[in-house]
């Protein structure tokens, strides 16, 4: 009894230690990811390729593509054992009433060869296969490495236009700090003083509309990188995007060289000719079947032991493959026609980026030289002017506004350099 007291007396202790310390647990606290995440474009790339969810059921087709090569490297036909037998009781005809036993059995293979090189030609197509899936999965990067530049550069632009918005802000309050004392002073009437609010107001609702922006944007990135909906992402880094270099025959060459959908292409159509390989070599006698057999037999008083030998050939005699041929020419001529017109994309894709591209940078040089540097001095005068009594406030509202719509323009041409520059690395199958 002392014993079974001491064992029910350490089984309780345990007992409270486990409760104790999951209470512990449950009130300490879990450790949580960060609420802000800072990225840069390299990094959101990279966080794309590794999480991004529609690459994950694009590659996929790839482990899907080298099992159907692991399968077709294997001979089709498995050797088929047959056994058979019999067994009966015979009455013979010297003594009528003598009943003797009777039977037999044999034991035999089957086995179907391929006498055409099939199980060669199944190889190449799903070696083909297998690299067509490859590019394929190659080009889907391609595409996801586009719209995560694009998704950043809205992101890293949506956060400049809520900086823009906040220094409005601030800017027209000392406006409007300064029209209160120029109509505590007797200098200029009160409606400078409500057209400041009224203008104040505009800003703040400028603002809101921003941040909308900004988080709207930091979601559509987070998709593409397969980050959580709930976390708030910052894009950090230059503003612009950094471009593929080089002449527009030299980009065209890339392209014709290294874009992944037309390799893809290119392996698909040497699968499909593989195909209509194997139809060929299947329209009349694709394989024999060989077997063998040994059997012995009890028949009275006698007992007969044999082997067999024989091939059974296939007559093509109706079905010739015709349609499957058919098909798998027509197969061929569709992959020869998508080279073609993927080649044909090429060379309307790649100059068109780059034409957009030129224009989107001399436009943007424009500004970032001459148009918002003209356009912030101006604002500065006149603001300084209307401290002085110089200018009117409409004059500084005014200038106000085009010193906004000039940042704005200016944004929105960095912007559009920056999508002409994911085009265009997209256009030549240049890497991340």
């Amino acid at each position: 009894m002392r014993v079974l007291d001491y064992l029910f007396a350490l089984f309780a202790a345990a007992t409270v230690l486990v409760v104790t310390a999951g209470a512990a647990a449950a009130r300490s606290p879990k450790p949580r990811l960060p609420a802000v995440l800072e990225l840069t474009l390299p990094q959101a790339v990279e966080q794309a390729l590794a999480r991004n969810r529609d690459l994950a059921v694009v590659r996929q087709e790839v482990d899907i593509s080298r099992g159907r090569l692991e399968q077709a490297r294997l001979y089709p036909f498995n050797p088929e054992l047959i056994l058979d037998g019999d067994v009966g009781r015979g009455t013979g005809r010297e003594v009528p009433r003598e009943r003797r036993n009777l039977g037999g059995g044999s034991i035999g293979l089957e086995q179907v060869v391929e006498i055409q090189g099939q199980r060669g030609i199944r190889t190449r197509a799903a070696g083909a296969d297998l690299a067509r899936s490859t590019w394929a999965a190659r080009d889907a990067e391609r595409q996801v490495v586009a719209e995560t530049t694009k998704a950043f550069s809205a992101l890293r632009l949506a956060q400049e236009r809520v900086r823009l918005a906040e220094d409005v802000v601030a800017l027209v309050t000392e406006l409007k700090t300064t029209a209160d004392t120029l109509v505590g002073a007797g200098e200029v009437g009160e409606v400078d003083a409500l057209r400041a609010t009224v203008e104040l107001r505009r800003a703040v609702n400028r603002l809101t509309l921003e941040h909308t922006a900004r988080a709207t944007a930091a979601r559509a990135l987070a998709l593409l990188i397969g980050a959580s909906q709930d976390g708030d992402l910052t894009a950090t880094g230059a503003l612009q995007v950094d471009v593929v270099a080089g002449p527009l025959d030299e980009l065209l060459a890339l392209a014709r060289r290294n874009r992944p959908d037309l390799k893809a292409a290119e392996a698909a159509l040497e699968a499909a000719r593989e195909g209509s390989r194997l139809m060929q070599a299947e329209r009349f006698v694709p394989a024999v079947r060989l077997w063998a057999s040994y059997g012995e037999a009890l028949d009275f008083d006698s007992k007969t032991r044999q082997a067999l030998f024989g091939v059974s050939v296939p007559l093509p005699l109706w079905n010739r493959r015709q349609g499957d041929l058919r098909a798998a020419e027509s197969e061929v001529r569709r992959w020869e026609a998508e080279r073609e017109r993927i080649l044909a994309q090429i060379d309307r894709e790649v100059p068109t980026a780059f034409q957009q591209l030129e224009a989107a940078s001399r436009v943007l040089d424009e500004y970032v030289s001459r148009i918002v540097p003209g356009q912030e001095e101006t604002t500065r005068l006149i603001r300084h002017g209307y401290r002085l009594g110089e200018f009117r406030l409409t004059d500084a509202l005014l200038a106000q506004r085009d010193f906004v719509d000039t940042r704005t323009a200016h944004l929105d041409a960095v912007a559009a350099a920056n999508e002409a520059r994911a085009d265009l690395r997209r256009a030549a199958g240049a890497g991340p």
